[in-house]
């Protein structure tokens, strides 16, 4: 049983999405198992995007905790291109605990994909909450 709840997930964040490049609006649901963030991102008849990454805490500045990540990316695209492709993201992100179980987090990242969702490459911001469990 131990071994079974170590892979469980400990947090779960809901959070709006902006892509800058796109000037559309979205939602995200990310999770961690086993040390991994795992991600959804669905912008607004625009792409779904999946991905699987690392994030690598650098500092706390009073109650802020500044991390970085680095993502594998698979993307869906909804819109006018209708191609699907990998990408990469990197991302900094800045979390402010309310309580013991709930923080605020805010966060942007910087997407480059392959040739057939370049045309998707650019900047988000999100701003949501992380439920702890």
């Amino acid at each position: 049983m131990a071994a079974s709840l170590s892979t469980m997930a400990t947090e779960v964040s809901v959070s709006a999405v902006r892509d800058f490049n796109l000037n559309a609006n979205g939602a995200r649901v990310t999770t961690e198992l086993s040390g991994l963030k795992l991600s959804a991102t669905n912008v607004d008849n625009q792409y779904l995007r999946l991905s699987v990454g690392k994030e690598f805490p650098l500092v706390k500045v009073g109650p802020v905790s500044l991390s970085a990540s680095v993502s594998g990316i698979s993307q869906n695209s909804k819109a006018v291109h209708h191609s699907d492709g990998y990408g990469l993201a990197l991302g900094g992100k800045a979390t402010l605990a309310v309580t013991k179980s709930i923080d605020v987090v805010a966060s942007a990242e910087r997407f480059v994909g392959q040739s057939r969702v370049s045309s998707y490459n650019g900047n988000t911001g999100t701003l949501g909450l992380t439920l702890k469990f």
